[in-house]
């Protein structure tokens, strides 16, 4: 999981999800994990991606997620 230093990270002002891509450990990610463990892992966070925004949705009206990406 270090190799992969993104995920949801709360709420912004006006009731989106915050996502947080940073820049990945791509050789670091291809020793340890296995190409199954890598899609089952990024699925994961499609999903739970899509859960927090239902539920913003539910509470705030939104209908998208605030995406923040770190190349540094």
């Amino acid at each position: 999981v270090k190799h992969f230093p993104d995920g949801y990270f709360g709420s912004d002002k006006e009731g989106h999800p915050v996502v947080l891509f940073r820049a990945i450990d791509l050789k670091g990610i291809i020793k340890t994990h296995t190409r199954d463990e890598i899609f089952k892992y990024k699925m994961y966070h499609i999903e739970l991606n899509e859960r927090e925004v239902d539920k913003a949705y539910e509470k705030h009206g939104v209908e998208t997620a605030s995406i923040l990406v770190d190349l540094g």
